[in-house]
């Protein structure tokens, strides 16, 4: 049996020498996620210094264009560069901004619980040492999926309370940490997205609709003779990167949002013998359930930076910027970077994937416990 040093792995077994009580969470932010951050930090000097400044594939065109697939006029941006990026940064953190204003305002009126009553319900039978079942497993109405802990003395003692005291009973320090966590998924979606895009259209090389309207096609030189940054920007359709940069950032909130709303989490089957703290679980799987009784609205907020994201999309088709097949593939690559990038820091239901504490996947009331102190 574990001794009072031990500690959880990210399987939920007790490990020796892991588990230390000289945890100070202000190590957190600097040490866990710290690869995450020079991962994101990388991508973001390669993009600025390496692939932005790289040629695309010459692919040979036929000046007289019998298919009518490049001759189009070359028309200004209904959504510009500049536009684009202030909607796919501004409004995502804009919009996560206000949900925590009003969250905290909601639990202020004690019209809602916040999440982490949420957290600190499934994990009171872990802080308490109680609901241990037949077999000598810990869980929350004695969930028989929960690994072997030992004793909950033991198994929760020094660093473990402490996480769990600091960050899952607390609202202002859960705000803190998931406030963290969005900010990291949200970037790595971004940069992700941005630099495996632009990579694709320099391998692709593909020639834009209104191609031979910025080449300026001279027969007497047999060469174009537009403007050098114009031809080669017109050398980069496939993949639409407007599409893919608001599919990955708005849809990367949309995925957000329909967390919260309750949308993306399975259905959550009571234990067969549920303790309170199980019932305060599963009543209360989304902080806004409680409020309001519908299930459209949820769906309205989820599906909202969707559309914007969508009308982004069409208007490179409309203006003939792009082809249709350049901003599917763009939106369709964007919105699995960010569902990718969701994934790997939330949950279905909302819950940051903190190395500090979550819940399941599936609806179930049983938690995990992370190692969170690697210093």
């Amino acid at each position: 049996m574990p001794g009072p040093t031990a500690h959880v792995d990210y399987h939920g077994h007790a490990s020796e020498a892991m588990m230390r009580p000289r945890f100070r969470p202000g190590l957190f932010w600097a040490v866990n996620y710290l690869v995450d951050y020079a991962v994101v930090l990388v991508l973001a000097v390669v993009w600025g210094t390496v692939i932005i400044r790289l040629t695309p594939a010459q692919r040979s065109f036929d000046p007289r264009d019998p298919t009518g697939s490049i001759s189009w006029k070359n028309q200004p941006d209904i959504v510009s560069n500049q536009a684009l990026f202030q909607i796919s940064i501004y409004v995502p953190l804009v919009t996560y901004l206000i949900y925590q204003a009003g969250l905290y305002a909601l639990v202020r009126t004690r019209v809602v619980v916040h999440p982490c009553e949420y957290v600190r319900a499934s994990m009171q039978p872990l802080l308490l040492g109680s609901d241990e079942d037949e077999d000598g497993r810990l869980g929350v109405g004695g969930n028989d999926r929960i690994e072997q802990l030992g004793e909950p003395s033991s198994a929760v003692d020094g660093a473990i309370h402490a996480r769990i005291h600091r960050f899952a009973q607390s609202p202002a320090m859960y705000a803190l940490l998931e406030s963290h966590v969005y900010l990291l998924a949200f970037m790595a979606s971004f940069w992700f997205n941005v630099c495996i895009t632009d990579l694709l259209k320099v391998f692709a090389g593909r020639l834009r609709p209104d191609f031979l309207d910025r080449c300026q096609w001279s027969d007497l030189h047999h060469a174009c003779t537009g403007d050098p940054r114009v031809i080669m920007e017109g050398r980069r359709s496939w993949p639409s990167g407007h599409s893919s940069i608001a599919f990955s950032t708005l849809g990367f909130l949309a995925l957000f949002l329909a967390a919260k709303g309750g949308l993306l989490r399975p259905p959550v089957t009571p234990a067969p013998h549920a303790t309170p703290a199980t019932h305060i679980a599963d009543a209360r799987w989304t902080p806004l359930t409680p409020w309001v009784k519908g299930r459209v609205w949820p769906f309205v907020v989820a599906v909202a930076p969707l559309l914007v994201a969508g009308y982004i999309a069409i208007s490179r088709t409309v203006q003939h910027i792009h082809h249709p097949t350049d901003v599917i593939s763009g939106s369709l690559l964007g919105f699995t970077i960010a569902t990718l990038a969701f994934r790997n820091y939330f949950t279905w239901d909302g819950t940051p994937r903190s190395p500090l504490v979550h819940l399941d996947d599936d609806g179930s009331d049983y938690t995990r416990l992370h190692d969170a102190d690697h210093a």
